[in-house]
């Protein structure tokens, strides 16, 4: 097993694997010039420099550092360690080096490690397990995530820690209290923090994996002051309590940056308060990383090549529609391109994007910034929703003029994405000629595989739930139930992935558009043209034992 160990040893194993990415299409002659440019005057490896940039994720790089030494790597969200495997070395040594007790015979065990783990940490091991030792790979933000699950700070004890806390809040300050509350659920990975009211309490719920769910309740002799707190930090009037305000704060937690976005709003039992978090250091996803559909990514990555056009993402309020529209942004040669973004807010930044929030009170406006746009000699455009006739119209008018344009609208559905610029009363040349797709998207909660149980379905159980009976077509089907367990925090999920629906604008939808033909018409040609449904997309994910009914019922109907 050859592992470099020495520092300055990377920067030339990096570069002859930048090699690799060429060859494999990931990156290009220009990517890797520019890299290997970067790293003369940083002294930074080229596989750094790659990932800073988004041309690689730090999945391309475990893959090909795998390849290259001849070891497994190994998805620790899909196939978590296995219990006894965990108890085999200290929790100190495994703090110390950064690895996984991942699995385990009794000669043997197995251990998760970043690719920069050296042979010779590996032989220290061998002493705490009185086993050979042998090394799988695994991405460094999962094995972190890991540590911190199993390690670190455990589930149970996290949320009693916080019960003891607050059970002294009398006695805890008001500071340490409210950080600690921030703290706690970036550690659950919730999305949104929820401070809701009531009468004799002020109960903290978090959204996890899109679900809200109650966390801990706080006496009612502290509610005002927790509020007040979290109002200072991100630079709200205290003493106004009668109107919603609305604010913003930063800070940095474990190495990690995260940006807050405050809400306040008056009950009659008080200030209810929300926040969203948002993370600085999200890297940027593979359109492979989405869990889509072999024929949609195929579709979505031509799209993407397309010189003018526009592309919608629809769906609700977190569903995922940023994070695909990056990905798509991903597939982009960047350094041949010039792309413009006007977002509300910013929430990845992207190399070699010029990006720009919106602005209202300013009269930095979507349409406004599109018009300011044009005379910045774009390529791609970015808008971070239409909403209005004027920005609807003028990024359709921005396609048809040799510009491939991106943006989301709120719409149930791919084609109610048509319905409602139709409302806004976009004329149909300019849908006809300017619509490429519409990708309509959900996020649907994952199994957790530790203790997902399998239970068979009839065709008329699943007939019953409106799955087209196109696609059941089997007497019976093996899926799975949710059940519970520490791993998933006794919710039976872990984790989130997309469904979608691609509605694709092909020559004869666009004449459909231009004669301003029902879009019953349209939706049955495009289903009759092999079109899948959210429903029937939902339903491959239930029975490849992804996800299970009772998110097709939470999520679907």
């Amino acid at each position: 097993m050859n592992i470099p160990t020495k520092p300055s040893d990377a920067p030339t194993h990096s570069l002859k694997r930048s090699e690799y990415y060429v060859a494999q299409g990931m990156i290009t002659r220009e990517m890797q010039a520019l890299a290997c440019d970067v790293q003369r005057v940083s002294g930074r490896s080229v596989d750094e420099i790659l990932i800073a940039y988004g041309f690689i994720t730090e999945f391309d790089r475990m893959v090909a550092e795998s390849r290259e030494q001849n070891i497994p790597y190994i998805d620790l969200d899909a196939n978590p360690p296995s219990p006894e495997a965990l108890i085999l070395l200290p929790k100190e040594v495994v703090l110390k080096h950064r690895v996984v007790p991942y699995a385990c015979t009794k000669t043997t065990l197995i251990v998760a490690a970043s690719s920069t783990y050296t042979l010779r940490s590996l032989q220290l091991l061998e002493r705490f397990a009185l086993r050979e030792v042998r090394l799988v790979y695994a991405q460094t933000s999962q094995i972190a995530e890991a540590l911190k699950h199993y390690f670190e700070r455990p589930y149970l004890s996290q949320k009693e820690a916080l019960h003891v806390m607050v059970a002294q809040s009398g006695e805890v300050p008001i500071v340490t209290l409210s950080d600690a509350l921030i703290h706690t659920a970036i550690d659950m990975g919730a999305s949104d923090i929820h401070l809701s009211p009531e009468e004799d309490a002020l109960h903290l719920f978090l959204r996890l994996d899109g679900v809200l769910q109650h966390y801990v309740t706080l006496p009612i002799a502290i509610r005002d002051q927790v509020v007040s707190r979290i109002k200072i930090m991100c630079d709200l009037d205290i003493a106004q309590r009668r109107i919603a305000q609305d604010g913003s704060m930063s800070l940095s937690y474990e190495g990690r940056d995260y940006d807050m976005r405050v809400s306040t709003m008056p009950t009659d039992l008080g200030e209810s308060v929300v926040i969203r978090i948002l993370t600085n250091t999200k890297e940027l996803f593979q359109l492979e990383q989405l869990g889509l559909s072999d024929e949609v990514l195929r579709r979505l990555k031509r799209l993407a090549k397309k010189p003018y056009g526009v592309i919608l993402l629809s769906g609700p309020t977190g569903s995922g529609k940023t994070t695909t529209l990056y990905a798509i942004l991903r597939e982009m040669n960047r350094l041949q391109k010039n792309i413009l973004t006007i977002e509300n807010p910013i929430e990845y930044r992207i190399p070699f994007v010029n990006q720009t929030q919106y602005n209202p009170k300013a009269g930095y406006t979507y349409d406004k910034a599109i018009r300011a746009f044009m005379r910045q000699d774009p390529d791609i455009i970015l808008v971070g929703e239409i909403r209005d006739i004027d920005t609807a119209q003028i990024a359709m008018e921005a396609s048809i003029t040799g510009h491939l344009v991106l943006s989301t609208v709120h719409t149930n559905d791919a084609i109610g994405a048509l319905v409602r610029l139709r409302g806004l009363k976009v004329p149909s040349f300019l849908l006809s000629e300017g619509m490429l797709a519409v990708i309509a998207q959900r996020l649907v909660r994952r199994l957790c595989p530790l203790c997902k149980k399998a239970r068979s379905y009839s065709r008329e159980e699943l007939l019953a739930y409106g799955i087209g009976a196109a696609v059941v077509t089997q007497e019976h089907y093996d899926l799975f139930e949710a059940q519970g367990c520490d791993h998933c925090n006794h919710t039976g999920y872990h984790g989130r992935q997309a469904i979608t629906e691609l509605f694709e604008v092909d020559e004869r939808v666009k004449m459909m558009i231009f004669e301003e033909t029902s879009t019953v018409e349209i939706l049955s040609y495009v289903t009759a043209q092999g079109m899948r449904t959210l429903k029937e997309d939902m339903f491959r994910l239930i029975a490849q034992g992804a996800t299970t009914l009772e998110e097709y019922e939470r999520v679907i109907l």
